[in-house]
């Protein structure tokens, strides 16, 4: 990393080192030291119109959890013929993963009966669909092929129209008889067969991803892979695989925060609240405070440890931060337990 560094600051305006260096913070858990070496690329440019820096600083905004900053900075460089279709597969990911979850969509657990749906998808209710097919048509046109139809899955998911799903996973079935080793191919296909309770197929397709070799280009897909690997353990309560599939995921990125999510989720089953408490905190901390879902879940477990101190600040800063989250009952119960 420091050799990266040192990289950059001899040649400030190199984007796709940048670029590198946001993604290994991101990994790391430090994302937020990319600001530095942002500004100072800043300080040197020669040219107002620069979209390798406009593309950078929208993945910094966009790890951060700012994605309205990302956003704009994203679409600076929309029509760039370098940056554009990298630009235009940010956008669209923003609109299709609002709350950053990995997973796209809320996977319930039958033993997870804490919160109800109306808080976990707080976000993604409000995916705004025709934006997302807006986006995929400007993406068609520009570069159709097959990590278009990656996307086009996912679109197809948040709209919940299984005969289309159904007709989408023949289409990436196609694709990855021609090509086995095609990673977002295969985590797309998964994700379908997922989505329509196909689980024999993507319990098969999973072990197929397990045996493929490590490639740095694909760590999303990956990720995304062992935390639907995880999710499947847990469904049948075998919970040392699945903390054993969520260590493979926090392998590949420390601050994967649906990894702490989930670690969670399985040290309350196991009654393990002071631990489950940690992975919440660390799964707020990574999120960079700005998942309302993940800290509704610290200040509950707080609450439930009888900090109230705690509680109430994580309430304060949801409130702050996202004003119509419904978190009021919850400040309450914090404020009671203090006047007790």
């Amino acid at each position: 990393l420091d050799y990266l560094v040192g990289m950059i600051q001899r040649q400030p305006n190199s984007y796709h080192l940048i670029e590198l260096y946001i993604s290994i913070l991101l990994r790391s858990g430090d994302i937020s030291n990319a600001k530095d070496i942002l500004y100072k690329s800043e300080r040197t440019l020669k040219f107002t119109y620069t979209p390798g820096l406009y593309f950078c600083k929208g993945l910094y905004h966009k790890y951060m959890g700012e994605t309205n900053k990302a956003l704009i900075e994203f679409s600076k460089a929309k029509t760039d013929e370098e940056y554009g279709i990298k630009c235009i597969e940010q956008i669209l990911e923003i609109y299709i993963n609002p709350d950053c979850d990995i997973l796209l969509i809320n996977l319930d657990i039958p033993w997870n009966q804490k919160f109800s749906r109306n808080l976990l998808n707080y976000n993604t209710d409000d995916v705004n669909i025709d934006a997302i097919n807006f986006l995929l048509r400007e993406l068609k046109l520009r570069r159709d092929d097959d990590k278009t139809k990656v996307y086009e899955m996912y679109g197809i998911i948040l709209s919940k129209d299984e005969n289309k799903i159904k007709e989408k996973i023949n289409e990436l079935k196609t694709i990855l008889s021609k090509n086995s080793n095609n990673l977002p191919v295969y985590i797309a296909y998964i994700m379908g067969n997922l989505i329509i309770k196909n689980f024999e197929e993507v319990k098969s397709s999973l072990n197929i991803m397990n045996n493929l070799t490590l490639n740095i280009k694909y760590y999303s897909d990956y990720e995304r892979g062992f935390l639907i690997m995880t999710y499947l353990f847990m469904l049948t309560e075998n919970l040392k695989k699945a903390e054993e599939s969520i260590q493979k995921v926090l392998t590949l990125n420390i601050a994967q925060v649906k990894g702490y999510e989930f670690l969670a989720m399985i040290k309350e089953k196991e009654n393990k609240f002071e631990e489950a408490c940690a992975c919440y905190e660390k799964a707020w901390e990574y999120s960079n405070k700005n998942n309302a879902n993940i800290g509704y879940q610290l200040a509950v477990n707080y609450l439930n440890g009888k900090q109230y101190v705690k509680a109430l600040n994580v309430c304060n800063e949801i409130k702050r931060k996202f004003k119509e989250y419904p978190i009021d009952d919850l400040a309450s119960q914090a404020k009671n337990g203090l006047g007790n």
